[in-house]
């Protein structure tokens, strides 16, 4: 009896395993992917491994949180993490020096923050001479992303004597300027409705306004896109069917599920994140943003003269994502 129920067994798996797509049947390969900050950037890919695209594609994806990009790019320097998701502005000084680094897809090409004042501050002309805060100073993302903001705005910090100072991050910079410590400064649009709550006015909004940028990119070095192609490859086809999974609007409620249950009941029922993730930074087609990285570049180099001479096509390398692109892939995704 033991030797019939196992052949019954056996040909139950065989017929089992005949219906089963052929990823379903695949060992995954475990791929550590590192993580540089706390917001819903990474929504590609929560939902990727939720809704199992990675593992169709063979990998096992595990999501590494590191306190800060310079630790984050150690730790993929050093090969503890073969991708790192992180802001851009460490990453260009690093390859600037000879670093093997390289950005192969965003994850968020757009800017994300709103310029926020005193309540007696109403004109963008009337942050001239004022202090304004910022996370912090030197290769901070707000740091950077303010300054860039301003100029388009008109106002150069230098010639406008804006005196940028290190405040901490938004919790720290609104009440600051609750305080009136500082008179402006920069807040991540999922704090819009805290600030007009509060009745802060709310002077610009830089990520409406198309600002070349890129608040976070995918890294990874120039040996792993060597040797590791199809590792690579298998990754962005993953993150490219997750990405079109949340632009579906079918999709929604499922995809600010996800979001809350990743970043906490502070995100109410999180469709504040989700207008910020799919309006700015969930694309179809999430090349690098090259005139985003360049504009970094150009304000790196005042904090670190090496980035002067860094050229963008060394440390930017799309072929995969435009392979992919070619081939008819990314298209496939939205045919209904």
């Amino acid at each position: 009896m033991p030797t019939k129920l196992a052949a019954v067994f056996a040909i139950l798996v065989f017929h089992l395993s005949t219906f089963l797509p052929a990823w379903a049947q695949q060992t995954a390969t475990q791929l550590l992917v590192g993580q540089t900050f706390v917001n819903a950037v990474p929504t590609g890919f929560w939902v990727g491994i939720e809704r199992g695209f990675f593992k169709k594609y063979g990998l096992d994806i595990k999501i590494i949180q590191f306190r800060g990009n310079a630790i984050g790019t150690q730790a993929m320097l050093s090969g503890s993490i073969p991708i790192l998701m992180a802001g851009p502005h460490s990453a260009v000084a690093a390859r600037a020096v000879g670093a093997d680094l390289v950005q192969f897809a965003t994850v968020a090409p757009a800017m994300p923050y709103l310029v926020v004042t005193r309540r007696e501050i109403r004109s963008i002309e009337d942050v001239k001479g004022k202090i304004f805060g910022v996370s912090g100073t030197g290769l901070s993302a707000s740091y950077i992303g303010a300054i860039i903001g301003l100029k388009h705005l008109g106002l150069d910090p230098k010639r406008d004597k804006i005196t940028l100072i290190a405040t901490g991050n938004e919790v720290d910079r609104h009440i600051a300027l609750v305080q009136g410590r500082i008179g402006a400064t920069v807040f991540d649009r999922l704090y819009k409705s805290t600030i007009e709550k509060d009745g802060f006015p709310i002077l610009a909004d830089l990520g409406a306004l198309g600002i070349p940028w890129e608040h976070d990119v995918l890294l990874t070095t120039g040996k792993f896109m060597r040797e590791s192609p199809e590792i690579a490859q298998n990754l962005l086809k993953g993150l490219l069917e997750a990405n079109a999974f949340i632009l579906n609007l079918e999709n929604k409620e499922i995809v600010k599920k996800t979001i809350v249950k990743h970043l906490g009941p502070k995100m109410g029922d999180g469709s504040e994140a989700y207008e910020q993730v799919t309006s700015l930074w969930i694309k179809a087609r999430p090349y690098p943003n090259r005139q985003g990285i360049q504009s970094i570049i150009d304000e790196v180099k005042h904090i670190n003269l090496a980035v002067a001479k860094l050229n963008l096509d060394e440390f930017v390398d799309d072929s995969i994502l435009r392979r992919l692109d070619r081939s008819g892939f990314i298209d496939s995704l939205y045919r209904k």
